[in-house]
C-alpha cells in the first residue's frame, strides 16, 4: 500500500482509492 501511496503522490483520486480498498479487505467488507 505504501508503494502505491508513494507512486501516486501527484493523484489524490488514486491515493483515496488505494487507502478505502486497503481498509476494505481489511475489513472483509463489500463496500465502504
Amino acid at each position: 500500500m505504501l508503494v502505491a501511496l508513494g507512486r501516486s503522490t501527484s493523484d489524490p483520486e488514486a491515493v483515496l482509492s488505494t487507502v478505502v480498498e486497503s481498509a476494505r479487505r481489511l475489513c472483509r467488507c463489500q463496500a465502504v
